[in-house]
């Protein structure tokens, strides 16, 4: 079974643009922190500026099944990802 995942930046799906995306797990407590690398075509579709809302979501049936993050742009390394809080 595949785990399916959708991310939006600023309410557009950047999905395909996706290289990787981590955060810190720990138990019983929400996740505050995602780094998100993706490929540098991304800024053909959305402007990634500090503050611009991000939402990532995952699933098994359907790729928004579960909320996994919902912040905003923090931090921008261009050669590194993006950082959300």
């Amino acid at each position: 079974m595949v785990l399916l995942q959708e991310v939006k930046i600023g309410g557009i799906d950047v999905t395909d643009y996706v290289k990787s995306w981590t955060y810190q797990d720990e138990m019983f407590v929400a996740i505050t922190k995602v780094d998100l690398e993706l490929i540098q075509d991304v800024v053909s579709i959305v402007t990634i500026d500090i503050g611009t809302a991000v939402t990532i979501k995952r699933g098994f049936t359907t790729a928004t099944d579960e909320f996994v993050f919902d912040g905003y742009i923090i931090e921008i390394e261009k050669n590194k990802g993006v950082t959300f809080k």
